[in-house]
């Protein structure tokens, strides 16, 4: 039994005619009748009654009619699902991101997820840079947001492609109660004023260039750094800043929410001070179709 002897059969049946059946479905009408008569061969039973030119159904038609429908919308609803599925409109992406990607790009992709993609479950897991590049060579996500360029992540991203999606001032993050922060003016702080001070940074293991930068920019404004404590992620390092241990260098983006007991000032006199650039990261080619669907709305640099 072919789909298309249900769909002759829904056809006739409802039309009670083979030739009006016949000009429905853009067909002449001798290879329908044989079609019905194929039909009710295979099952075994006479679908129609035949009356004075018109067809009525028997008790067997009766009762096939509706299962007839039915199987024929369950086909054409799998049709859809494979064709949804096939345009990425189903299904699930894996998605690690870093704790800046959630304050800055992170929340407009989800929404725009949420509102094209209804149907597609996004997986969400926090996690370092270093630790998404190796989840997307193990293929344990899909996409991952982080602070690493191909440059960076060195072999770890091999294979790998990287799309640039923003970057983000640093801003100083010092104890609500220092006096460097009740002092500020304008909400800025100079440089070279903390010299001395205790600095909360992630460790080289985590933000390699971004340490690096950071130290040269402390070495270029006349900052000595009194000692480095290491620390990650960003809320721990603001939870130190909070606690009197030192103060840190954060993306601005963080500064959008709050942090009891921590001020952030802008940086003055910075020349060449570092960005938090953020970037997604990929394994191209072996992207579930949803995984690429979601690439799709990520936005431009911003």
């Amino acid at each position: 039994m072919e789909l298309r002897h249900l769909n002759y059969f829904i056809a006739v049946a409802e039309e009670g005619n083979v030739g009006q059946a016949a000009e429905r479905l853009f067909m002449a009408q001798p290879p329908l009748s044989r079609a019905i008569q194929e039909l009710e061969r295979e099952l075994g039973v006479a679908l129609f009654d035949r009356v004075r030119k018109r067809l009525h159904l028997t008790e067997a038609g009766r009762a096939f009619l509706p299962e007839a429908h039915k199987a024929v919308e369950q086909v054409e609803r799998a049709a859809r699902a494979a064709r949804r599925a096939d345009r990425g409109e189903v299904g699930r992406v894996s998605v690690g991101f870093s704790v800046y990607a959630f304050h800055s790009v992170l929340p407009r992709v989800l929404e725009a997820a949420r509102r094209a993609l209804p149907d597609v479950e996004v997986g969400l897991s926090e996690m370092c840079s270093s630790t998404q590049l190796r989840a997307l060579g193990e293929g344990a996500i899909d996409v991952g947001f982080l602070h690493a360029t191909a440059e960076d992540a060195g072999a770890a991203a091999a294979g790998l492609a990287f799309r640039p999606l923003h970057d983000e001032p640093l801003v100083a993050a010092l104890p609500a109660a220092h006096p460097l922060a009740l002092a500020a003016s304008g909400g800025t702080v100079r440089l070279p004023a903390l010299s001395g001070e205790t600095f909360v940074l992630p460790p080289a293991s985590m933000h390699p260039r971004l340490l690096s930068d950071i130290q040269a920019m402390l070495r270029r404004a006349g900052v000595r750094p009194g000692a480095v404590q290491e620390a990650t992620p960003p809320q721990l390092a603001l939870s130190l800043v909070a606690a009197g241990a030192g103060v840190s260098l954060v993306g601005a983006s963080l500064a959008s929410s709050a942090h009891p007991g921590v001020a952030f000032l802008a940086l003055d006199g910075a020349d060449g001070a570092p960005r938090m650039e953020l970037y997604a990261a990929w394994r191209p080619g072996a992207l579930p179709r949803a995984a690429q669907a979601f690439l799709d709305l990520l936005p431009g640099k911003a």
